[in-house]
């Protein structure tokens, strides 16, 4: 979705390695994302990646650092049009319907695996694993910070009533954005996403907006 955050993976000393660590993550997030974390293995990713057992303890650490890293790539190298549309337009109501149809053409456009990496993939994880499903919410709860701020802005230029809670629509956009990528996971149509963007921007622009003097 939204978020994004530092991917670079730390130096290490030793022989170099023989392979493209960035095209390396590329692929585990795609497995990631299909899968979820718990559902691929080491072997999996290794295999998927290209690379041996050794090579992936000495660039990754474990299982969970390179879930991180995927994360991190998915949000630099994936999101970008999703991160656009929420910026690059002036008014906010146009702004979040670019948002919510932007995410639609990427959950269910086929160029990636469906749904939405982030809300997806760390949802259902055991008890072992509870630190991978707080990462995963801590940033899903980011993209709310995300909404929410740029309701502000809203707020602040004009746009929106002051008296409109831009916490609830916030928490509101982001669950429309989760249940949108489940959907798609579900086999729902990117037509019909787009439906629900559009249905979902009418709500946005009913609670939000004042008539301009």
């Amino acid at each position: 979705m939204i978020v994004v955050e530092n991917g670079n993976m730390p130096r290490r000393r030793g022989r170099p390695r023989s392979f493209d660590v960035g095209d390396a993550i590329g692929k585990a997030a795609l497995l990631f994302w299909e899968q979820g974390y718990e559902g691929v293995s080491v072997d999996q990713l290794t295999a998927a990646m290209g690379i041996t057992t050794q090579s992936f303890y000495a660039a990754f650490g474990s299982k969970r650092k390179l879930y991180e890293e995927a994360l991190a790539w998915y949000e630099r190298e994936v999101t970008q049009s999703v991160r656009d549309a929420l910026t690059g337009e002036k008014d906010v109501v146009p702004a979040v319907r670019n948002t919510l149809e932007a995410s639609a053409r990427l959950f269910a456009g086929g160029k990636y695996p469906l749904g939405c990496m982030r809300s997806t993939a760390g949802i259902n994880t055991s008890r072992e694993n509870e630190a991978v499903a707080r990462y995963a919410t801590d940033q899903r709860m980011a993209t709310v910070a995300i909404f929410r701020a740029r309701l502000e802005q809203g707020v602040a230029d004009g746009q929106v009533a002051e008296a409109a809670d831009t916490h609830a629509l916030a928490l509101y956009l982001n669950a429309v954005l989760v249940g949108m990528a489940v959907a798609a996971r579900d086999g729902v149509t990117m037509e019909d996403l787009l439906a629900t963007a559009e249905l979902a921007s009418s709500v946005i622009q009913h609670n939000l907006t004042r008539p301009r003097p």
